[in-house]
């Protein structure tokens, strides 16, 4: 289908894709695309689409994007990406050849915040190392397009692989992000008794929640929330057996506001109950219950 906005030259070509309800459920999946030849008086405009994302591959000229109070430049090898969400304008003041898809999914707002995050520097704007390996992807996607033969699958896949390889250029700081994620467990063993939530924690690193429990994990072999639940549990091991105060109120010093909820994780995690743990003591019991 051609495109007859004002700076889109005849010669481009802008496709259409109806996802199926599968595809809206489970994959990333492709809304449309395009082949824009444009001149010096193409201008677009997007914002507050809800669930909508673009990436557009800049092949020859620079795209400049008004953006958060910014004006970016896209030049020839790089990717521009959006969050359709946000408001912005971009536009052309020389010729310009760039393609670009619009796809949504359940998950992908998660892979676009992590892709901001890791590429604040720049903004919306990723320069290739490869021009030649990025346009091999979209040319595949236009391909399904333009042959009306679009594989929600293997769209699905080439998205996520598009979004992966632009995630690789601009990695956070491995040692920076180390240590932020033991600085992390050492809050948690000091205020461990607090209301403590993982999107408070992510937030306080300055990080989504998907990459901040990706960073965590790597780092402690355990998620955000299994390390916080590990601290709680141990201490309250120690106000058992060092203590004569009840279970409820052992569940309240250790942040767990439900004595009977505090009762059910501790079992659920020793196979034994807080009332038995204190009249056994930490040694293996092999007379104890696994229901007592």
């Amino acid at each position: 289908m051609k495109n007859n906005d004002i700076g889109v030259l005849a010669s481009s070509q802008e496709y259409f894709h109806v996802a199926s309800q599968f595809a809206k459920k489970t994959l990333f999946y492709l809304i449309s695309g395009g082949d824009y030849q444009c001149n010096k008086d193409f201008i677009d405009r997007k914002g507050n689409l809800p669930e909508s994302f673009y990436v557009m591959l800049i092949q020859k000229g620079t795209l400049y994007i008004d953006m958060n109070h910014k004006t970016y430049m896209a030049p020839k090898g790089s990717v521009f990406v959006l969050d359709s969400k946000i408001e912005c304008c971009y536009y052309a003041k020389d010729n310009l050849s760039m393609q670009w898809i619009q796809f949504g999914g359940i998950t992908v707002q998660n892979f676009i915040d992590l892709l901001y995050e890791t590429n604040s520097k720049n903004g919306p704007i990723f320069q290739l190392d490869d021009l030649p390996a990025m346009s091999k992807k979209f040319d595949f996607i236009m391909n399904m397009f333009a042959t009306n033969q679009v594989n929600e699958c293997l769209g699905s896949l080439y998205i996520h692989d598009i979004l992966t390889s632009l995630t690789l250029l601009n990695p956070l700081s491995q040692e920076g992000t180390n240590l932020s994620m033991i600085e992390v467990a050492r809050y948690i063993d000091k205020f461990y008794s607090e209301n403590l939530t993982v999107k408070n924690l992510a937030k306080g690193c300055n990080l989504c929640v998907y990459y901040f429990i990706r960073a965590f994990q790597k780092v402690h072999h355990c998620t955000p929330y299994q390390y916080l639940a590990g601290v709680r549990f141990e201490n309250a091991k120690r106000l058992l057996l060092s203590t004569n105060l009840n279970v409820e109120e052992i569940g309240n010093m250790v942040g767990v506001s439900s004595g009977s909820n505090f009762a059910r994780s501790f079992k659920k995690e020793f196979g034994y109950s807080p009332t038995t743990y204190r009249k056994y003591g930490p040694d293996p019991i092999s007379d104890i219950s696994p229901h007592a």
